[in-house]
């Protein structure tokens, strides 16, 4: 009897399998955790500084303070392998060259006062085995922003006790782009009074206040002396006013004016100033804010010029309050 063996078979593509198998978790339990890295190993960097995120949410130019974060990020496949401090500093001179840089925007910003922030801190830890930095805190107050103002605050990791600093994600520039105001007409309960009255029977005075933009008011033989006053029986504050022009003729427009206030109706105090404004369209109402808020119980408007006619006339006159 013989036994007959086929040495030309080949494996059979199981066994092939079970045996590269067998090498893949042989090589993988040889692997450590420390082995794993990345190429950017212990790079710390500001995860705000990416252009998307330094922008600050729209403000209310209330009282209230709006508040924002920020830190730094440390850069590792198993978290900073001890606790590590990040220190920052707020480098104002860095806005005159980011305007420079992104000029073609269109977009100026000015300094963020720092009247109208607080810092929580300036420095911060990553704890061992973590990656994000514990947050500080930028507190803005809007109240006395500017509207229609650009704003920016360039805040820069400066040091870090381990690691390295990423230059190109080191500064975050916290730009204000847009300050909203919630606002009240607060002009009604005043009584409205003015030295020139020698207006048409439906042209009167008190239209200037009666909330009715479809009217006006018209006096003829204008001079730059003219003014308009509101007396309360208490001190209101105010924030901006308004000034609608009248339904036709443009050339009885206000030109140039400015408001006073007063708390005796004798001693006055210039609140706010315009000069060469002009009004568009018909009918059209123009906001005016005031430096700082103002708080009195008298406020006069005087025209001291228009553009060019005899006779003024204005629609309406209206005090705001911001909150």
């Amino acid at each position: 009897m013989f036994i007959r063996f086929n040495i030309n078979k080949q494996p059979q593509p199981v066994s092939a399998l079970l045996l590269l198998l067998s090498v893949v978790i042989l090589f993988t339990a040889c692997l450590k955790e420390a082995d794993l890295y990345t190429i950017k190993e212990g790079v710390c960097y500001m995860p705000q500084a990416y252009q998307d995120k330094n922008k600050v949410r729209p403000l209310v130019k209330v009282d209230s303070v709006q508040e924002t974060v920020f830190g730094f990020y440390y850069t590792s496949y198993n978290g900073a392998p001890s606790d590590i401090t990040g220190n920052f500093a707020v480098d104002t001179s860095l806005v005159k060259k980011y305007n420079e840089d992104n000029a073609f925007t269109g977009n100026v910003y000015q300094v963020l006062p720092k009247s109208a922030y607080t810092l929580s801190g300036t420095t911060t830890t990553v704890k061992g085995g973590g990656s994000s930095s514990e947050p500080l805190t930028l507190a803005i107050n809007p109240k006395n922003l500017t509207l229609g103002v650009r704003y920016m605050l360039p805040i820069k990791l400066v040091s870090v006790s381990s690691g390295r600093i990423d230059s190109n994600l080191s500064v975050t520039y916290f730009r204000i782009d847009e300050i909203n105001v919630r606002s009240r007409d607060v002009t009604k309960g005043g009584t409205i009074t003015g030295n020139y009255t020698n207006s048409p029977g439906a042209e009167q005075l008190p239209n200037l206040v009666d909330s009715n933009f479809s009217s006006k008011y018209l006096a003829f033989n204008y001079n730059t002396d003219l003014y308009v006053q509101l007396a309360y029986p208490s001190s209101r504050k105010i924030d901006a006013y308004t000034i609608t022009s009248g339904n036709d003729a443009p050339d009885r427009d206000p030109k140039e004016f400015n408001l006073q206030g007063s708390n005796d109706g004798t001693t006055w105090t210039t609140i706010d100033s315009r000069s060469n404004e002009t009004f568009p369209g018909r009918n059209l109402t123009r906001t005016f804010n005031l430096a700082t808020e103002a708080n009195y119980s008298y406020y006069r408007l005087n025209i001291t010029s228009i553009s060019g006619a005899s006779l003024i006339q204005v629609s309406e006159w209206r005090l705001l309050d911001y909150y």
